[in-house]
């Protein structure tokens, strides 16, 4: 699959879809980044271990304000971040390509 992107998996579409999409920043951002410092590597503002350790928290926390014993369907739907993304994204198609 050489030069045919990224591929993910996901134990569903939503989760598949939520992992391309924040790749595909991931890649963009990478990209900017590096044509910023013309390649060189070592031009580069790279976080310390304290501040990569706090992004690394906070994505495993990403979704961590969510669900209790006591939320109802509707509000742990709220707090899954995959399943907003895909609404989002299927109402964004619908709207441009039609529902059916």
């Amino acid at each position: 699959l050489a030069n045919h992107g990224p591929m993910v998996l996901g134990s569903d579409l939503k989760e598949a879809f939520s992992t391309m999409w924040f790749l595909t920043r991931a890649c963009q951002y990478q990209v900017q980044a590096m044509a910023a410092v013309g390649g060189d590597l070592a031009r580069l503002n790279l976080p310390d271990n304290a501040k990569r350790q706090e992004m690394e928290q906070r994505a495993q926390n990403f979704d961590s304000a969510g669900p209790t014993a006591t939320t109802t369907a509707k509000e742990r739907h709220e707090f899954d971040t995959a399943a907003l993304m895909w609404d989002c994204a299927r109402r964004e198609a619908e709207r441009h390509f039609g529902a059916d």
